[in-house]
Parts: C-alpha cells; sequence; structure tokens
C-alpha cells in the first residue's frame, strides 16, 4: 500500500511512473502539456456522475483533433476517475480507477479521430446507463483553461469548477427569473450562469456557478417549477 501511494504521488507532482499497473509512463515535459487536460477530464467524469439518472453501464470515450495525438490513457483514467468519485470517494484514484469500473461491469471504450469540426482538440462522452444516455464533451481554451462545451448536444461555454447547478427547463420568457428568484430568496448568489438553448425543441441547459451548495429546500422550491424537468447540484 505505502508503494502504491508513492507511485501515485509521483505520478500527480513528478510525471513518473513506478510499476503501476495500468498507468502509462509520462516524462515530466509530457505532464505539463497533459495535466490541464486531466483536470478537465476529471471534471466531465465528475459532472457526468452527477446528471445521470440511472446505472452506468458502459462509457465510450473519443478523442478528436490534436488531442489524439496523444497517449491518451491517463486522460481516460482520469475521465474515469472522476465518474466514479462520487460513489466511491476516495476508494478511487489513477491506479486503480479501471479496476474499479470493471468491478462494476462498467465497460470503458476509448477511440481517436484526427477530424474535430469546431474545436483544435475535443473529448467526447458518451455514458450509456439504464435510463438512455448523457453525452458531455469538453475542451481547453487556451493552454489551461478547462471548458464544458456541449451536454446531450446543447451548445455551452462552461467552467466547470466548485458549487454548480444543472437545470433543464422549457425555454420560454420568464423561466430563468423564476430560477434567480427562488435562488436569490434562499441568499444563494449566481457568480456564472451558461446557457445552452434549443430552439426547435424550445428547452434549454443551464449551467450555474454558485457562491454556496444550494440547499435541499431551494432545490425543492425550484424542482416544483412546471417549466424545470431536471434540476441537478454539483459539486467540481
Amino acid at each position: 500500500a505505502v508503494e502504491i501511494a508513492k507511485q501515485v504521488v509521483d505520478y500527480l507532482l513528478k510525471g513518473i511512473i513506478r510499476n503501476a499497473v495500468n498507468v502509462p509512463s509520462l516524462p515530466p515535459e509530457v505532464l505539463k502539456i497533459i495535466t490541464p487536460i486531466l483536470v478537465l477530464a476529471e471534471k466531465m467524469g465528475l459532472l457526468a456522475a452527477q446528471i445521470v439518472e440511472g446505472a452506468i453501464q458502459e462509457v465510450e470515450i473519443i478523442y478528436k483533433g490534436e488531442i489524439s495525438k496523444l497517449d491518451v490513457k491517463p486522460i481516460t483514467l482520469a475521465f474515469v476517475k472522476g465518474l466514479l468519485s462520487p460513489f466511491l470517494k476516495e476508494d478511487v484514484n489513477y491506479v486503480n480507477a479501471l479496476i474499479r469500473a470493471k468491478e462494476r461491469d462498467i465497460k470503458i471504450i476509448e477511440s481517436k479521430t484526427e477530424i474535430s469540426e469546431d474545436f483544435t482538440s475535443l473529448i467526447s462522452a458518451k455514458i450509456k446507463h439504464t435510463e438512455g444516455y448523457t453525452v458531455v464533451e469538453g475542451t481547453i481554451f487556451g493552454k489551461k483553461e478547462p471548458r464544458i462545451v456541449r451536454i446531450n448536444g446543447f451548445r455551452l461555454d462552461a467552467l466547470p469548477e466548485g458549487h454548480m447547478l444543472y437545470i433543464f427547463n422549457e425555454d420560454r420568457p420568464g423561466v430563468i427569473g423564476k430560477i434567480g428568484t427562488i435562488l436569490g430568496s434562499h441568499n444563494l448568489n449566481i457568480s456564472r450562469m451558461y446557457v445552452g438553448q434549443d430552439p426547435i425543441k424550445k428547452t434549454n441547459v443551464i449551467l450555474l456557478s454558485l457562491d454556496q451548495s444550494p440547499t435541499s429546500e431551494a432545490l425543492r422550491e425550484l424542482s416544483e417549477l412546471s417549466t424545470v424537468y431536471l434540476v441537478k447540484p454539483l459539486e467540481l
């Protein structure tokens, strides 16, 4: 156990792998480049885990564009670690993430393509679960800034960090105002808001960054709005 702990520390802080199972070797100069991508992938996994409605069965991760030229194994590990963390807490890490997924009969599929239509690099994760599918896509802006750019086809530009709210709602005038009023009545401040629209189906996906975690009462009031179909608190 002590040896594994040392391997994890070396991996995260120095980029050195010593006899770790299922973790590829990464020299420090490569780790410097890939670290923001690891952060993005883990945040994507965390987000996906908190919005899926059913038991996870399969994860398909597609690396598109420039990112496909990298050794993506550690990126996949980061995503799976994030995906399982809300359920397993400290019991999942970079070394055992794939093992923990296999123990839960979660199939992990990894593929690459040099084609990426909208972004230089894109990570697309499709999660199959007992209630259907959830798709989360992300990229890096500049060299370090992680962004969630699509959720289930809804286009966004969201910084995934801290206390957040995921809301799926009807797109009509006044809905966002009602959401803000409820949050304000519970002293919950919105620091950032990201909205993805489907003008044909007249629905929105909203990601809100909050200064603190929403209370259960605030979540209940939001879910009782007839124009709000789904509310999920996120910790990223």
